[in-house]
């Protein structure tokens, strides 16, 4: 589970392979998706190793665009610091 302020990675995941290996800061986490289910009847092509729902966030690239990426497509470089 990301946090806003954590660094993260676009892994190999991702389907839009112009995204991978860019590195931005997690601004907000926008939740899971409810729809994405594996039942009988959906037109998805779902991997074998997605066992669970996921999470999606919303992540400022280092080239200042923002997009929204799953805990799936991206990997934790760092954890952001809490101003206290």
């Amino acid at each position: 589970m990301y946090f806003p302020g954590d660094l993260v990675q676009v892994n190999t995941k991702c389907s839009l392979r112009y995204f991978i290996g860019q590195m931005g800061v997690v601004t907000s986490k926008l939740g899971k998706d409810d729809t994405m289910t594996n039942e009988d009847g959906y037109h998805h092509n779902f991997d074998s190793e997605l066992e669970r729902e996921l999470c999606y966030f919303n992540i400022r690239l280092s080239g200042g665009h923002s997009h929204i990426f799953s805990d799936r497509e991206t990997d934790l470089i760092s954890k952001g610091r809490k101003n206290k």
